[in-house]
């Protein structure tokens, strides 16, 4: 099944220029393991969200779900 993840700010560098990866999985993955393939740093995620819902790291994919991986925020 195919599953996309958009990362934003300092996350983006990790998906190439538009921060955009789409990419083939096997029923069961869970978003923890796309994660990591993807080489995204966890302790810089703050949040994944599909479909307006918050998603845990364990959480099994759903096909054709777009991910939004937000990152921590800093301030002061």
């Amino acid at each position: 099944m195919t599953i996309t993840i958009i990362a934003y700010t300092e996350l983006k560098e990790y998906l190439g220029r538009d921060g955009t990866a789409s990419l083939e999985v096997l029923p069961g993955t869970t978003l923890g393991e796309v994660i990591d393939r993807l080489g995204l740093p966890g302790e810089l995620i703050m949040s994944v969200v599909c479909d307006q819902k918050l998603e845990g790291l364990d959480s099994a994919v759903k096909e054709g779900c777009v991910y939004r991986v937000l990152p921590m925020l800093g301030g002061g």
